[in-house]
């Protein structure tokens, strides 16, 4: 079993970020002419720093989960997960990349890494009708999952930075999305949850 998790962990990085990352950016600048990552023409440089914090994160990320099928467990001094402990963190995983994967084919040409200053749909159907962040809410699964199979400090510590700067950029989202559509965002916000079913919504 750790010798699947060795390279395994390695392969779930490079789909997590052909999925969830280069695949949209194309499909979006094919079908529309938007690239959407929308840091790179913001004027706000804590914009910028939250979306270059994420890439950043994400990639020291993907070099913690290629170091065990480089160095080894025994080098990095973790125990490698057990069957048990496998099949909770990969069943994690899937359900998480299979979230972020759809809530992305719901959200369609108004998905963006960032804030855009140029006003997009507001998506409420699809998973969006339970939960307002799901791509969010499939990241931190994908996170904790990583954790699970691979409990070594630096991925701990990357993956509370992350979340800590997801949810700091998430209230920048929401801002942006209650001046944007105003009472249609307000009264579905009023009805969904943040990140899960029911909990985080707007009094």
């Amino acid at each position: 079993m750790s010798g699947l998790s060795s390279f395994a962990l390695p392969v779930v990085f490079v789909v997590f970020v052909f999925v969830a990352l280069a695949w949209p950016l194309v499909r979006l600048w094919m079908g529309t002419g938007v690239w959407g990552i929308t840091a790179w023409r913001s004027r706000s440089w804590t914009e910028r720093a939250a979306v270059f914090g994420l890439l950043a994160g994400g990639t020291v990320l993907g070099a913690c989960m290629t170091a065990p099928a480089l160095v080894g467990w025994e080098v990095l001094g973790v125990e490698a997960p057990g069957t048990a402990q496998s099949l909770v963190g990969w069943l994690l995983c899937a359900a998480s990349l299979f979230l972020v994967v759809r809530a992305q084919a719901d959200m369609g040409a108004s998905w963006r890494i960032g804030v855009d200053k140029e006003p997009t749909d507001l998506v409420t159907g699809g998973v969006y009708q339970w939960i307002r962040n799901p791509i969010y809410t499939g990241l931190f699964g994908l996170l904790v999952s990583v954790a699970v199979l691979l409990p070594w400090w630096p991925v701990l510590v990357v993956g509370a930075l992350t979340m800590i700067g997801v949810r700091v950029q998430t209230l920048r989202e929401e801002t942006h999305m209650r001046s944007t559509h105003g009472e249609a965002w307000a009264s579905w916000a009023r009805d969904t949850g943040r990140f899960v079913p029911g909990l985080g919504r707007i009094a």
